[in-house]
């Protein structure tokens, strides 16, 4: 008999830990039966496309995710991220939890409230998984817990990103930004980017696509600046890839990350990227795919060299997805988690 894995995430709209859970789940259909549990919204569309077993809440409130573990008794909780994670523990359920930290935000690696909390329910944890080497090697707490922590790189099923880019699409953009417009992706940013962009290039066009609080200051900041012919916002789309591949720059502009998986889903549609100065970015992003940027000037003066020489687009175009080829390995990725979940008591 199979094994049984509830993956349970806080969030209903699909994103970077959302897509990793779901990689997970159909890579791993054949040795464990799975199921995805999170509050009730636009996520459905996306778990339902991919044949996901999805087992929605009212909210992510820990008497809810107490509710589901017992309707659906999995021998093993898959909680992805910080907030996931407590509340899991705090159900007071006996069955291992793997913890998935998807995340590096600058709260884990000082002394505060989260950062402690965090600490008592690796207690109870029974195995916990960092997508970098960075969220290990900045975080306070590891020497505590180094025998149950592990460091498994994001990868993609980079047959299935190309197999969703190849839908035709008749939208043309020079920048592409995707993600949840929160402040830690910092959409606000990549728009003052565009801001300066366009006094160089006024014809440049540049699309967000994602949604979140920050939307509706998000409309208003390209309104005030008067964006509305240079960036479009899509909002949420359960498929962004053929937009993302008719796209020439993918740029990111967030305040912490783990490993981004839109970062590595641009590189294999053969993108350049264009990333922020942050912890691990380095293992994935560097001179010859793309720019990783201390300013906002050196975003400029990145994507002007890159959007106006063709020679280096693409070279920087043919590396990116070179790399990308290289690094994500599927099969690997899967083999690690069956690791994990076989090993976790």
């Amino acid at each position: 008999m199979k094994k049984k894995i509830l993956h349970i995430l806080s969030s209903n709209k699909y994103s970077g830990a959302e897509n990793i859970a779901t990689s997970i789940i159909t890579n791993l259909s054949n040795q464990f039966e799975s199921a995805y549990t999170s509050p009730n919204g636009p996520i459905q569309i996306a778990l339902e496309e991919r044949g996901v077993t999805y087992l929605p809440t009212e909210n992510a409130s820990v008497s809810n995710i107490k509710g589901v573990i017992n309707q659906w008794k999995p021998d093993i909780i898959h909680a992805h991220d910080f907030g996931a994670s407590v509340k899991c523990v705090l159900t007071g359920t006996n069955i291992p939890i793997v913890s998935h930290i998807h995340q590096n935000p600058s709260w884990l690696k000082r002394l505060n409230f989260r950062s402690v909390l965090f600490f008592m329910t690796c207690f109870r944890i029974s195995h916990i998984v960092a997508v970098t080497s960075a969220i290990v090697d900045s975080t306070i707490f590891t020497s505590f817990f180094k025998n149950k922590v592990s460091v498994i790189q994001n990868t993609v099923d980079t047959k299935q990103v190309i197999e969703k880019s190849s839908i035709p699409c008749d939208e043309y953009y020079d920048i592409a930004f995707i993600g949840r417009l929160v402040d830690v992706k910092d959409p606000l940013r990549f728009i003052n980017i565009v801001e300066k962009l366009v006094r160089k290039k006024p014809e440049i066009k540049t699309v967000i696509i994602g949604d979140g609080v920050l939307k509706e200051k998000c409309e208003l900041a390209i309104k005030e600046k008067k964006l509305e012919k240079n960036i479009t916002l899509k909002g949420y789309l359960s498929n962004p890839y053929p937009i993302l591949s008719n796209s020439r720059v993918f740029v990111m502009t967030s305040k912490s990350e783990g490993l981004p998986m839109t970062v590595i889903e641009a590189m294999v549609l053969g993108k350049p990227v264009i990333v922020p100065l942050l912890d691990g970015m380095d293992k994935v992003v560097d001179s010859t795919c793309g720019l990783i940027c201390r300013d906002d000037e050196e975003y400029l003066e990145g994507l002007l060299k890159i959007l106006e020489d063709n020679e280096i687009y693409l070279a920087m175009s043919k590396k990116s997805k070179l790399k990308a080829e290289s690094m994500f390995d599927m099969t690997k990725y899967c083999r690690e988690f069956i690791e994990v979940y076989n090993n976790v008591k």
